[in-house]
């Protein structure tokens, strides 16, 4: 007996395990299709290989012997008196039995609303991301990287190769203008550390950490970046002249929370000559979308060399097509010169997204796989039930219940089991959801429209799982029941 139940088990998990590992395979190359330009292919081993192979068997074939033991050995030893007084109660199967389905039901239920909740979550946080004002105009907005300090070129070569690409970039047709930037928004900075004049620079609390970006001409324009106060950057600022600066609203409001910020002056911690500020910039993101408000510092090329920069363009139509132009005259002016990484900006927006929408559609795979798992679970659960209650059914109906009284009683009993799977999910979803707080943008992990949204497509679902069995209830024939008992 004990071989028999065995076996049937871990058929039944082998087979369960077969589909489970094609389902991967068909779903890994499309989850993995969700990865950003800059993540390679090779970036991660996804190969199915032996050792896939091996551990996915291993896992059926336990699977099948650990919950196909304990009811085999249950069913070799059976109490033959209380077996006879279950079956001419016909009140089905023991209460520890039914105890056992129900918990699992439960687990079922508990563990979809746990994956679906966080898939909502990351879903409500790409819906929230789209809506974030970047504090920028990405739009028609292209980018390319340029390294002349890679192909060799000392600094005076190269700063006359920046200008002379800038010029020619600007004059492309579809180009309306174009800038020299050391850093791409959204993809990290340069920190450094500030220090305003009249401070103490190994005073700790005299320093703030700032987000330094080396800029050329034309750069806000480009990027849309406004301008509040002050002035722009002009080819008067080069070295040799007074140092200057563009602070962002959050440094001003941080270093001179109440003065003007045109015409003060701080340190880079390190420095010996100070920096004016000249201009007033509109606070961006520079990391993440959902970030907090950065300190940020805008400085000249012209007096801060560096040997590779990323060009910025923006263009009339379609920035795709200025970037390639662009590009050739790159090569065309030097071939030698390494070009890196050219995209438009709106890419680099969804790219930085990328790991809200993983986590979305995995989430959302597994939860939906889940969800499916609890409502075959609740209908076979059901259906036993019903099954094993066939002929108090009966008795029941002879009695005068009506069949709306029938299909009420055996609904209730399903959404009691869902309540308490809901309950014991919503407490561990609460958990979980803030352990990925940080990787939400404009969403709190305790979002209510998704909590509230989630659970009730889950009663949805489950009053559609329980219907048929408690539908079927409601249709027993009295006195067919009556025989059969």
């Amino acid at each position: 007996l004990v071989r028999q139940l065995l076996t049937e088990s871990v058929l039944l998990a082998v087979a369960g395990g077969a589909l489970g590992l094609l389902v991967a395979a068909v779903a890994r190359d499309g989850i993995w299709s969700l990865r950003p330009a800059f993540v390679a292919q090779n970036f991660v081993d996804f190969t199915v290989d032996g050792r896939v192979l091996a551990f996915t068997a291993i896992v059926s074939v336990l699977t099948g012997v650990v919950f196909g033991l304990a009811p085999a050995m249950q069913a070799i030893k059976p109490d033959v008196v209380s077996a006879i007084k279950e079956e001419t109660r016909s009140a089905g199967p023991s209460s520890r039995r039914l105890a056992l389905r129900n918990l699992l039901v439960i687990g079922q239920v508990a563990l979809s609303l746990v994956a679906l909740v966080a898939a909502g979550l990351f879903l409500r946080s790409l819906e929230s991301a789209h809506r974030i004002d970047p504090g920028f105009d990405a739009a028609n907005v292209a980018v390319v990287g340029v390294a002349p300090g890679q192909a060799g070129y000392a600094q005076a070569r190269a700063e006359e190769f920046y200008r002379f690409v800038a010029e020619r970039a600007a004059g492309v047709p579809g180009v309306r203008s174009a800038a020299w930037s050391n850093n791409i928004p959204l993809t990290g900075g340069f920190l450094r550390t500030v220090v305003p004049e009249g401070k103490d620079p190994d005073d700790a609390a005299s320093r703030r950490f700032a987000i330094a970006n080396v800029i050329g001409p034309g750069y806000f324009e480009t990027i849309g970046i406004p301008l509040l106060r002050g002035r722009a950057f002009t080819p008067a600022d080069r070295e040799g002249s007074v140092r200057v600066a563009i602070v962002n609203e959050v440094m001003a409001a941080a270093l001179w929370p109440s003065d003007d910020p045109i015409g003060k002056r701080f340190r880079f911690y390190g420095d010996e000559d100070p920096r004016e500020v000249v201009g007033l910039a509109k606070t961006s993101k520079y990391n993440t979308l959902g970030e907090d408000p950065q300190i940020a510092v805008y400085i000249p090329l012209a007096q801060n060399y560096s040997d590779a920069m990323v060009l910025f363009l923006r263009a009339e139509g379609d920035p795709a097509v200025a970037l390639g132009t662009v590009q050739g005259e790159i090569r065309r002016i030097d071939a030698e010169v390494p070009l890196n990484n050219p995209t438009s900006m709106s890419a680099i927006i969804d790219q930085s997204l990328w790991v809200a929408r993983l986590g979305a559609v995995l989430l959302g795979v597994l939860g939906g796989l889940a969800l499916v798992l609890a409502s075959i679970g609740l209908y076979g659960v059901m259906s036993y039930s019903v099954g094993q209650r066939r002929r108090e059914i009966g008795v029941r109906m002879a009695l005068g219940a009506s069949q709306s009284t029938v299909l009420g009683q055996v609904l209730r009993q399903a959404l009691v089991l869902v309540g308490i799977g809901l309950a014991v999910g919503l407490g561990v979803a609460f958990g979980v959801s803030r352990l990925v707080s940080t990787l939400l943008y404009g969403v709190t992990a305790t979002d209510p429209v998704t909590f509230v949204g989630v659970s009730v497509l889950l009663i949805a679902v489950s009053v559609i799982a329980s219907f048929f069995p408690a539908f079927r209830a409601s249709r027993v024939d009295p006195l067919a029941a009556l025989r059969e008992g």
